[in-house]
């Protein structure tokens, strides 16, 4: 009786701690199920950290042929005061300083100050080649309510132009309809979706403007173009840019080397490179001036088949089976579309004929058909779809030719 006595309070106590750590391991691994598994960058699963503001303006798109340049005020850090921020003072500082003389909000602010009853006061230059464009920047509003603004464009002649842009950062925030899109403190938007307040007469009735977005002003200057803007009293400001898309300086068409085969010359290869392989072409930005007189290279498809005699010495690859043929020169600005190009093939050579494309042979870089030489190089060849490849409007003419 002694020896169950002593035995059986140890029993108890091993069989009630083995149905706790039974329990306790079912409790913590059905909490393991249960409780959301938050993923740290590089764990796995979709990354959903919001991108900064340098990010966004990096990973907006330009159109093939076109520049991206990014300009920028400030400096992205957090809203850092280490590092010189400051602004130079020049016309528009003055005159919106004469403007607040009189009260007590000041235009001394400078990137990442924060201090109150001051407007931050600033301008970028921006090419007007831009075609579009993202503006970005972020801010961190101090006082309540929230109803500071930004005003964008040109500041000190907007009351004869109409050139101003402004926005309560309380709408961006409140779900209203508004351009700024508002990522945290991060807000940007598109160029063109920044439109001028529409002005009245003592009528009521609409002023005339000039220019309906911030985009279509920038493009309607003869040299680079200040944008200016204030973003008022009670906000910090860390950064601005904006990510602008340039267009080609010049307009251009695309014009390939004619050359005949040396062993046949009524095989022809029209060709993006020389002889030596040096490049010549480029079918998204043009190559050549629009005001060159070119003849116009035209195609008349016929499956015809790879001459035997020229296996040897042609790419099949680049085999077009068709007959080429070459109008007189014309400069490339005389050509004012796609359709006007094919009639002028179909009106020299037949309905049949329609302007050569970059796509008619090889992986834009060669095309051999049956013809005759032109008296010159060069000749102007299609580049369907490109914004910048070709002296005439693209008006999908021959697409499915």
């Amino acid at each position: 009786m002694r020896l169950y006595g002593s035995i059986f309070p140890l029993l108890v106590v091993l069989v009630l701690g083995t149905l706790i750590g039974i329990a306790s391991a079912v409790l913590f691994l059905t909490g393991l199920q249960g409780a959301p598994i938050r993923l740290e960058r590089g764990q796995g699963g979709s990354d959903t950290a919001p991108l900064t503001g340098m990010e966004r303006l990096e990973q907006f798109q330009c159109a093939r042929g076109e520049t991206k340049e990014i300009v920028l005020r400030g400096v992205e850090d957090e809203f850092s005061r280490s590092g010189d921020e400051t602004i130079a003072r020049g016309a528009l500082y003055l005159f919106l300083a004469e403007r607040f003389s009189h009260g007590s909000v000041g235009v001394e602010r400078v990137y990442d100050d924060d201090r109150l009853d001051q407007v931050l006061v600033d301008h970028l230059e921006l090419s007007p080649r831009t075609v579009d464009g993202l503006i970005a920047m972020r801010i961190r509003e101090w006082a309540q309510p929230r109803n500071d603004t930004i005003t964008i464009g040109d500041l000190i002649n907007k009351s004869s132009d109409g050139h101003a842009h402004i926005e309560t950062f309380i709408r961006v925030e409140s779900g209203e309809p508004s351009p700024w899109t508002a990522d945290g403190e991060l807000f940007y938007a598109r160029l063109e979706d920044l439109t001028f307040p529409v002005g009245l007469n003592p009528d009521k009735s609409p002023l005339p403007r000039q220019y309906a977005n911030l985009l279509e002003w920038v493009r309607g200057g003869e040299s680079a173009v200040s944008v200016e803007y204030a973003i008022s009293e009670d906000t910090m400001v860390d950064f601005v840019g904006v990510a602008a898309c340039l267009e080609p300086p010049a307009h251009q068409g695309t014009s390939f080397i004619v050359m005949a085969n040396p062993l046949d010359d009524s095989i022809l290869e029209l060709s993006c490179t020389d002889q030596n392989e040096r490049g010549h072409c480029d079918p998204y930005v043009g190559d050549t001036a629009c005001s060159v007189a070119l003849p116009l290279a035209c195609l008349h498809p016929q499956g015809l088949p790879v001459p035997e005699e020229a296996l040897d010495f042609i790419d099949e690859m680049a085999w077009t089976g068709a007959e080429i043929g070459f109008t007189p020169p014309i400069a490339g600005e005389a050509i004012s579309t796609q359709s006007e190009g094919h009639a002028l093939c179909a009106a020299r050579f037949g309905p049949e004929w329609r302007m050569m494309n970059i796509h008619d042979g090889l992986m834009v870089q060669s095309v051999i058909g049956r013809g005759a030489l032109p008296g010159t190089p060069q000749a102007w060849i299609d580049s369907p779809n490109q914004l910048y490849g070709n002296c005439w409007d693209q008006d999908g003419a021959g697409q499915d030719q």
